[in-house]
């Protein structure tokens, strides 16, 4: 099981879109901005996220990248038990293997 790091980002520093672009690229980007926040609420989604951005620069940002990682793959096992715990309990074959053979499994609640 992995993780890994996907480019499906893009973020611009809001002193730097103020700083570089002129007047008009910077309307033009809020154009943008408001087409794709209608998109996304035609889609049900909110208009916008909210982020956490780390600068890959920071000398903690591999230990960011690390909590990361460590919580999506400890969420994707999780996922994995939750599937196979959901075949178990609907498969009664399988349900009474896996109560005779790993009492541990059962739900002693």
């Amino acid at each position: 099981m992995s993780f890994n790091k996907e480019d499906k980002f893009l973020v611009l520093r809001k002193d730097d879109i103020l700083k570089y672009l002129s007047e008009v690229y910077q309307g033009d980007l809020n154009l943008i901005v408001k087409d794709i926040s209608k998109g996304r609420e035609k889609d049900g989604k909110p208009p916008f996220n909210d982020y956490v951005v780390v600068n890959e620069d920071e000398p903690y940002a591999k230990a960011v990248w690390s909590l990361i990682e460590y919580y999506e793959t400890f969420k994707q096992f999780q996922e994995d038990c939750e599937k196979v715990q959901a075949k178990i309990q609907a498969d009664p074959e399988l349900k009474r293997f896996w109560d005779n053979e790993y009492p541990w499994g059962r739900d002693n609640r």
